[in-house]
């Protein structure tokens, strides 16, 4: 089971991780003449299998496309990439329908324009490059089994989520929630807190960490900076435990679960790891902790 991070990448897959990276990328393929980018391709590529002609410009499909806005990349970002490099073409189709029309004419893909139904057009295509972690959706044979790179977005949201959980947990600790909810309502609760369960305090607690990517990683600095002790489970524990205070094997979860005030769950959603918190390992976790489940939400089967 792979708690620590993705899937690992595979011979037709590589994993960039810095936005320099990309920049690089998508400078590197750009040549002032036919000559240099046909030397390029056979040097970096070997048997081209998607186009046979050289070009001028380097065309980059975007399409960052959600139903919900908050998934979809603004224009101004766009407008930006265009004017910091002027050499390449950006090609921004408004749907799915117009970028299975432009798909033909790309070089490089920036986000999830490519399909199983359409990636036979894509007879350029050299690059794809995704804004998450997760490359699932690109897993099909007819890419598994060519030539073209796939590079995700592994670690690019490492802080954000970071300081979303410390902040969860904290909510938590000093029961932020029932005071923002009484605020609201205009009532005083100081006397109901003082007579419930106590209050929390985040130093000197133990949080527990499932899963030590660039997140669970992100978290471990911070949650021991507040004085928190991190316990890590893994697939592969490395010797060197930090930032967390002790690494152990994905099979020493049971005792996790039963020495932590929180639990963070941070792996992927693969078949080891679908379903890993139900009702027996929650009955194992001390009373008033406190899960928080940062990845998918089959993670946690609630029916058992």
């Amino acid at each position: 089971m792979p708690p620590d991070g993705e899937r690992r990448a595979s011979s037709r897959e590589r994993v960039s991780a810095t936005p320099t990276a990309i920049k690089q990328r998508l400078k590197q393929p750009v040549a002032s003449t036919r000559a240099a980018v046909a030397r390029r391709r056979l040097a970096t590529a070997g048997t081209l299998w998607h186009h046979p002609r050289s070009m001028d410009r380097l065309r980059v499909l975007e399409f960052i496309r959600h139903k919900d806005r908050t998934w979809t990349l603004p224009r101004h970002l766009v407008n930006d990439l265009e004017r910091r490099y002027p050499d390449v073409t950006f090609l921004v189709p408004a749907d799915q329908a117009e970028a299975d029309r432009l798909l033909p004419d790309a070089d490089v893909v920036l986000g999830w324009a490519v399909k199983p139904a359409n990636f036979a057009l894509a007879r350029r295509l050299r690059w794809i490059q995704v804004t998450a972690a997760s490359v699932s959706a690109l897993l099909f044979p007819a890419l598994v089994e060519s030539p073209v790179i796939v590079t995700n977005g592994r670690g690019l949201h490492a802080a954000a989520m970071a300081e979303h959980t410390i902040g969860v947990l904290l909510m938590f600790a000093r029961k932020l929630h029932l005071t923002r909810d009484a605020q609201r309502e205009h009532r005083w609760i100081q006397a109901t807190l003082a007579d419930g369960p106590p209050f929390l305090s985040f130093e000197g607690s133990t949080l527990g960490l499932v899963g030590f990517g660039a997140i669970g990683r992100a978290i471990a600095t911070r949650a021991r900076a507040l004085g928190a002790r991190v316990l890590a489970v893994r697939r592969h524990p490395a010797a060197d435990p930090a930032p967390a205070d002790e690494q152990w094997g994905i099979d020493r979860l049971p005792e996790l679960l039963e020495r932590c005030d929180w639990i963070v769950l941070a792996p992927p959603l693969t078949a080891e790891t679908r379903g890993m918190i139900g009702a027996p390992e929650l009955a194992r976790m001390k009373p008033g902790a406190v899960v928080v489940n940062l990845g998918r939400g089959p993670l946690v089967d609630e029916g058992r």
